[in-house]
């Protein structure tokens, strides 16, 4: 833990806009530098399993380069860079870079106007699923836009029911979005469990959960990533197929806690539950496309389970194998009169 600490400095003094608030300025070519510049790096830094406590790199600060005033928020806004973060962190305490970069994206959702936790109780006995995916909630007349082009996943999802309007915050998906999505969602419900954390609102948000069950029911085909595509909403520059995004959200949401949804969310998802269609004749052309682009998702997923090693011969087998057995039951019970 010591050398992954002495590591940690390393990466976060390189190239440092704080060398003034350093005991000893570092003047020199450092190889953190070069590990900045990979992606996998920063992404491994940011697992929930490799977290190191803040107070152990406290520890080694103060012996390798001296004391120095709030310490602890130092260290924060030197790790905010190497995350590509550019403020500086309010909060004034956390546990590790992950719970650092947390709290730099708890600061966008503190900032708007965060209901207190007193409707909570009705709503958690409410639906928690959207029980309509994009392409219904496009046949009932919901119009879905994207919210605040110029922020990834740091703005929360908003609906208005009376113009029928669904705004959602773009996100975009890369090689490590995968990793760093679930590390968040961990986190969340660590602190929620726990009730630990450097933010009482956490108690009552937790939006990267949220957001995962919410593309999760909002995406059950193709047709649905492609619409979300067109809309700007998904970017994807991992360059995934539709069925592999498909894919990538359900598994994201899989074994997601859902009574830690925050109450906006379960609101939202009743009110688009619930809300009535405007055209009929829109909704049935649209559910009739929709309905198309399922069926041939079904068969391409029949073709590559019988394309992958022996399950075609494996399935005639056990056909057969069905067939002659029902033979052996009728004969056995109805035997032929002589």
């Amino acid at each position: 833990m010591v050398f992954d600490g002495c590591f940690l400095l390393e990466l976060l003094i390189c190239e440092s806009k704080y060398d003034s608030e350093l005991p000893i300025p570092f003047n020199g070519i450092s190889p953190g530098i070069e590990v900045k510049q990979m992606d996998y790096v920063i992404s491994d830094l940011m697992l929930l399993d490799n977290q190191i406590p803040i107070y152990i790199l406290e520890i080694l600060f103060e012996n390798l380069l001296g004391s120095s005033p709030q310490m602890r928020e130092l260290i924060q806004n030197l790790a905010l860079p190497v995350f590509g973060f550019s403020l500086k962190l309010m909060v004034k305490s956390t546990f590790h870079f992950l719970d650092i970069a947390y709290s730099y994206m708890e600061m966008g959702w503190i900032d708007k106007k965060i209901e207190e936790n007193v409707k909570d109780n009705k709503l958690t006995m409410q639906n928690q699923n959207l029980n309509r995916c994009a392409t219904r909630l496009k046949a009932v007349g919901i119009t879905i836009q994207l919210l605040d082009i110029n922020k990834n996943f740091i703005s929360t999802t908003e609906f208005n029911k009376s113009r029928r309007i669904l705004k959602i915050p773009k996100l975009v998906i890369e090689r490590t979005t995968e990793a760093l999505w679930r590390s968040f969602i961990a986190w969340e419900h660590h602190k929620k469990k726990l009730k630990i954390g450097s933010s009482s609102v956490v108690d009552r948000r937790s939006i990267c959960t949220s957001s995962a069950i919410l593309f999760s029911d909002l995406i059950c085909c193709t047709g649905d990533v492609q619409l979300l595509k067109d809309k700007g909403i998904i970017v994807d520059k991992s360059e995934k197929s539709n069925r592999d995004l498909v894919a990538f959200f359900h598994s994201i949401a899989k074994g997601v806690d859902r009574d830690i949804i925050d109450s906006n969310h379960i609101a939202m998802f009743n009110a688009m539950n619930t809300i009535s269609s405007a055209n009929y004749a829109t909704k049935v052309f649209i559910l009739l496309h929709h309905y198309f682009c399922k069926v041939l998702d079904w068969c391409y997923n029949v073709h590559t389970f019988f394309k992958r090693g022996y399950n075609f011969a494996f399935t005639i087998a056990g056909f057969l194998t069905l067939i002659q057995t029902c033979y052996a039951i009728v004969a056995y019970h109805f035997p032929k009169k002589q």
